[in-house]
C-alpha cells in the first residue's frame, strides 16, 4: 500500500530495496532452510569463488526515506514460509531474495 500511495502522491517509478539492513551467514540460511523444509540435505563446504562478494546487504534507506517503510519481520524461517506460500499461490515471482554474508 505504501508504494501505491507513493505513486498516487506524485512519486515516480523507481527501484527500492526492501531489506533488513543486515546480512545472514550462509550457514544461517542453510539452517533455516532445513528447519522450514524438514529436509536434512547434505552440505558441501568449498572455498570462496573468484569474484564472490564477501558481504551482501540490502540497503533499505531509500525506501525508508521515501515511504517510511520498515520491515515487519527479521526472521529467516518466517521469510521462507512466506516465500513458499507465494510460490504455491502463483502470486509474484515465487522467490524472496536474501542478503548473505559469509
Amino acid at each position: 500500500m505504501l508504494a501505491l500511495e507513493y505513486l498516487l502522491d506524485g512519486g515516480g517509478s523507481d527501484v527500492f530495496n526492501c531489506g533488513y539492513g543486515r546480512g545472514y551467514f550462509v550457514l544461517e540460511v542453510i539452517a533455516a532452510t532445513k528447519e522450514v523444509t524438514g529436509v536434512d540435505f547434505p552440505v558441501r563446504y568449498e572455498g570462496r569463488r573468484p569474484g564472490d562478494s564477501p558481504v551482501l546487504v540490502a540497503d533499505a534507506r531509500k525506501i525508508r526515506t521515501h515511504m517510511g517503510w520498515q520491515p515487519a519481520y527479521d526472521d529467516l524461517e518466517y521469510s521462507f514460509i512466506v516465500s513458499a506460500f507465494i510460490k504455491r499461490s502463483g502470486y509474484g515471482y515465487g522467490t524472496v531474495m536474501f542478503a548473505l554474508a559469509s
